[in-house]
Protein backbone atom coordinates (compact mmCIF):
# COMPACT_ATOMS: atom_id res chain seq x y z
CA UNK A 1 0.00 0.00 0.00
CA UNK A 2 1.41 3.37 -0.97
CA UNK A 3 1.91 6.27 1.41
CA UNK A 4 -0.72 8.35 -0.40
CA UNK A 5 -3.37 5.64 -0.02
CA UNK A 6 -2.48 5.22 3.65
CA UNK A 7 -2.85 8.97 4.24
CA UNK A 8 -6.26 8.96 2.54
CA UNK A 9 -7.46 6.07 4.69
CA UNK A 10 -6.14 7.73 7.85
CA UNK A 11 -7.73 11.06 6.86
CA UNK A 12 -11.09 9.36 6.22
CA UNK A 13 -10.89 7.60 9.61
CA UNK A 14 -10.16 10.87 11.42
CA UNK A 15 -13.00 12.61 9.59
CA UNK A 16 -15.38 9.76 10.49
CA UNK A 17 -14.39 10.11 14.18
CA UNK A 18 -15.08 13.85 14.08
CA UNK A 19 -18.48 13.31 12.48
CA UNK A 20 -19.35 10.66 15.08
CA UNK A 21 -18.32 13.01 17.90
CA UNK A 22 -20.52 15.76 16.44
CA UNK A 23 -23.47 13.36 16.18
CA UNK A 24 -23.07 12.17 19.78
CA UNK A 25 -22.22 15.51 21.40
CA UNK A 26 -24.49 17.78 19.35
CA UNK A 27 -27.88 16.92 20.92
CA UNK A 28 -26.89 17.88 24.51
CA UNK A 29 -25.76 21.30 23.29
CA UNK A 30 -29.00 21.76 21.34
CA UNK A 31 -30.96 20.80 24.47
CA UNK A 32 -28.95 23.39 26.40
CA UNK A 33 -29.99 26.03 23.84
CA UNK A 34 -33.62 25.02 24.31
CA UNK A 35 -33.21 25.25 28.08
CA UNK A 36 -31.74 28.76 27.79
CA UNK A 37 -34.71 29.72 25.64
CA UNK A 38 -37.13 28.36 28.26
CA UNK A 39 -35.33 30.39 30.95
CA UNK A 40 -35.63 33.53 28.82
CA UNK A 41 -39.36 32.86 28.41
CA UNK A 42 -39.79 32.55 32.18
CA UNK A 43 -38.05 35.86 32.85
CA UNK A 44 -39.78 37.67 29.97
CA UNK A 45 -43.26 36.80 31.24
CA UNK A 46 -44.64 39.93 32.98
CA UNK A 47 -46.57 37.82 35.50
CA UNK A 48 -43.28 36.57 36.99
CA UNK A 49 -42.03 40.02 38.02
CA UNK A 50 -42.99 39.59 41.67
CA UNK A 51 -41.87 35.97 42.05
CA UNK A 52 -39.51 35.01 44.84
CA UNK A 53 -36.11 33.48 44.14
CA UNK A 54 -37.42 30.10 45.32
CA UNK A 55 -40.28 30.26 42.81
CA UNK A 56 -37.85 31.07 39.97
CA UNK A 57 -35.63 28.18 41.08
CA UNK A 58 -38.55 25.76 41.11
CA UNK A 59 -39.81 26.91 37.70
CA UNK A 60 -36.31 26.64 36.19
CA UNK A 61 -35.99 23.11 37.58
CA UNK A 62 -39.41 22.22 36.14
CA UNK A 63 -38.39 23.57 32.73
CA UNK A 64 -35.28 21.37 32.87
CA UNK A 65 -37.39 18.33 33.74
CA UNK A 66 -39.67 18.97 30.75
CA UNK A 67 -36.55 18.84 28.53
CA UNK A 68 -35.33 15.62 30.15
CA UNK A 69 -32.58 17.29 32.19
CA UNK A 70 -31.88 16.57 35.83
CA UNK A 71 -31.33 19.98 37.40
CA UNK A 72 -32.02 20.44 41.11
CA UNK A 73 -33.38 23.82 42.26
CA UNK A 74 -30.15 24.33 44.23
CA UNK A 75 -28.23 24.56 40.91
CA UNK A 76 -30.29 27.60 39.88
CA UNK A 77 -29.04 31.10 40.72
CA UNK A 78 -31.36 34.07 40.53
CA UNK A 79 -29.64 37.42 40.10
CA UNK A 80 -31.57 40.64 40.45
CA UNK A 81 -30.34 43.91 39.02
CA UNK A 82 -32.85 46.64 38.58
CA UNK A 83 -36.30 45.35 37.76
CA UNK A 84 -35.48 42.29 35.67
CA UNK A 85 -34.27 39.06 37.29
CA UNK A 86 -31.67 36.88 35.58
CA UNK A 87 -31.51 33.10 35.92
CA UNK A 88 -28.24 31.16 35.66
CA UNK A 89 -27.97 27.40 35.86
CA UNK A 90 -24.80 25.31 35.87
CA UNK A 91 -25.29 21.59 35.52
CA UNK A 92 -23.56 18.43 34.37
CA UNK A 93 -24.87 16.09 31.72
CA UNK A 94 -23.35 12.64 31.25
CA UNK A 95 -23.06 11.51 27.61
CA UNK A 96 -22.36 7.85 26.92
CA UNK A 97 -19.93 7.44 24.01
CA UNK A 98 -20.08 3.62 24.17
CA UNK A 99 -16.43 3.25 25.15
CA UNK A 100 -16.34 6.22 27.52
CA UNK A 101 -18.80 8.43 29.38
CA UNK A 102 -18.17 12.15 29.10
CA UNK A 103 -19.57 14.53 31.70
CA UNK A 104 -20.40 17.79 29.94
CA UNK A 105 -20.40 20.88 32.17
CA UNK A 106 -23.07 23.15 30.76
CA UNK A 107 -24.38 26.62 31.59
CA UNK A 108 -27.79 27.96 30.69
CA UNK A 109 -28.97 31.48 31.41
CA UNK A 110 -31.89 33.76 30.71
CA UNK A 111 -29.65 36.29 29.00
CA UNK A 112 -27.21 39.02 29.85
Amino acid sequence: MSAVALRKILGAAILACLVLAAILLGPPYLTNLSYSSALRDIVADPSTADWSDARFQAEAANAATRLGLSVPPSAVRVLRSGSAPRIEVRYQLPVDLTVYTVSLHLRASSGS
